[in-house]
């Protein structure tokens, strides 16, 4: 394949409607981006659960651990964005650091992930509907409609990110805050109304399944549930100030997260009871009971309405990255083209949003036609879940490679963190997918399948096979981001645009 490089003069009033917007996020709209990319309610009411399943009555025990674990995790995209600022978020840091190979293979295992989670979260809203529906008694209606209803559910939210960043992210600023004032609220009452059953005891490994092994798992799963503020990095081509804005962004939506998350599996422990949490982990809606419980319809149905806001707000934050990696890959030339199309209008890469738009409604609907509405769920999350752990994986041994290219001696955090982070995620695959079984299989099964994929593309469509080719590459995929050891006098980023790729 051939490539052509572009001049990198300064873009004209015409070409600067051609890329991203520069400083269209602001720095609060960072942070929104990290606290609504966790879906916070919608992890109460279907992550927590996955936590439950191990760590049982010391929940809260795996909960506390996990927010020391979390920031492992955060530590690499935090190390990156010190220096790296881009759209593309990991593709970009991985590839700098490694090969573009590597790099793709990273950026599209991100990708999937994420897309695999918003379908996730709209599947999971027709099993929340279905769930309230049977406990007030009401008739569900024919199974088809639940199968079909995550499209519907999809489109909205899409439709916002379609519209641009700023109206989705000042529209997830508020919402996200909401949510987790109510989820602190509800959280609080529960516990005091709770009375006699506030104990010390769940943070004893005793009550978890096996002990000491149930709550490590436990602490894993707690961790992808507190991990989703990473979402920041993707907006590097958008945000203001985005070495500093990103991190800041990093930082505050992640401790906003675990505070919040470690107060609410508490309320829910002790709400639901400590000896009874297996439960806990096999009911559809556990958090909306236990609201029920001790605060009556009323106030579960108000929280139902913020989860189901709770799951447009994390399909917002996934549609973001997924279309703003697919807009980088494709300036950069690695995927086709037409992904860095951009809508003048809106600023927003309008092919690459309907393309995710069109991922996460086949994933649902594929899923949910084949295994009904509660399988689907359990397969998406699967699914991301494996997409995130090899994008952890990819990125921790990347940053070591990318410390001593620059020079840098902070051996702590860009050798011993990362190799930490990296063994702790082998050890979540371990515990996930082992031993082997159906359907959670289908997670790395669909995953890897689609890396190789991914790989087979690159390597026969898009691998240059000069060195000039090389080259041209690597400066097309130097122009998607900036970097801060090559920044103008001022410390302001001046994207050098080079033309999409056809």
């Amino acid at each position: 394949m051939s490539l052509t490089l572009h001049p990198t003069s300064p873009p004209s009033a015409d070409d600067a409607s051609v890329g991203l917007q520069r400083d269209s996020a602001v720095p609060n709209h960072v942070v929104a981006q990290g606290i609504i990319a966790n879906g916070p309610l919608l992890c109460m009411g279907a992550v927590m659960t996955s936590a439950a399943i191990y760590a049982r009555g010391a929940m809260p025990l795996a909960y506390l651990l996990g927010a020391v674990l979390v920031w492992l995790w955060v530590n690499t995209p935090l190390q990156y964005s010190r220096k790296l600022a881009s759209s593309g978020g990991m593709f970009y840091f991985v590839t700098k650091s490694t090969s573009p190979l590597v790099g793709f293979v990273t950026g599209l295992s991100y990708a999937i992930y994420y897309s695999a989670f918003a379908a996730a979260g709209a599947v999971y809203f027709s099993v929340m509907v279905q769930s309230l529906l049977q406990q007030f008694g009401a008739s569900t209606g024919p199974g088809w409609v639940w199968v079909v209803l995550p499209v519907a559910v999809l489109a909205v939210p899409i439709g916002l990110v379609y519209r641009g960043i700023r109206p989705s992210l000042r529209y997830g600023l508020v919402t996200g805050l909401i949510e987790l004032v109510l989820m602190v609220g509800t959280a609080l009452a529960v516990v005091f109304l709770a009375g006699h059953a506030n104990t010390g005891r769940v943070f004893e490994p005793s009550l978890a399944h096996n002990g000491f092994a149930g709550v490590g798992i436990g602490m894993l799963l707690a961790d992808f549930s507190m991990s989703g503020s990473t979402a920041t990095v993707y907006l590097g081509h958008e945000a203001k100030l985005p070495h500093r804005s990103i991190r800041r962004g990093l930082v505050l939506s992640t401790s906003a997260v675990v505070v919040v998350f470690m107060l609410v599996s508490y309320a829910m422990t002790v709400g639901w009871g400590p000896t009874k949490m297996a439960a806990f982990a096999n009911s559809n809606i556990p958090g909306l009971l236990v609201i029920h419980h001790f605060l009556g319809s009323a106030v579960e149905i108000l929280v139902a309405i913020f989860m189901a806001n709770s799951i447009m707000s994390a399909i917002v934050a996934s549609t973001l990255v997924v279309s703003r990696v697919s807009y980088a890959m494709g300036e950069a030339g690695l995927l086709p083209g037409a992904l860095a199309k951009v809508n003048p209008r809106s600023g927003s890469p309008k092919v690459a949003v309907v393309a995710t738009f069109a991922a996460a409604a086949l994933g649902a609907l594929l899923t949910g036609a084949i295994g009904g509405i509660d399988t689907a769920f359990t397969v998406l999350i699967l699914i991301g879940t494996m997409g995130e752990f090899v994008g952890h994986i990819l990125g921790n041994a990347a940053l070591p490679a990318f410390a001593r290219r620059r020079r840098i001696t902070k051996p702590v955090v860009h050798v011993i963190l990362p190799l930490a982070s990296l063994v702790t995620t082998l050890l979540g695959i371990y515990y996930t997918f082992y031993p082997v079984s159906f359907p959670t299989a289908w997670g790395p099964v669909v995953l890897l399948g689609g890396l190789a994929l991914g790989a087979v593309y690159y390597l026969t469509r898009r691998r240059p096979t000069t060195s000039a080719d090389r080259a041209a590459q690597r400066a097309r995929i130097d122009a998607t981001g900036f970097d801060a050891d090559h920044l103008p006098e001022g410390g302001q980023p001046e994207p050098a645009v080079a033309p999409a790729a056809s």
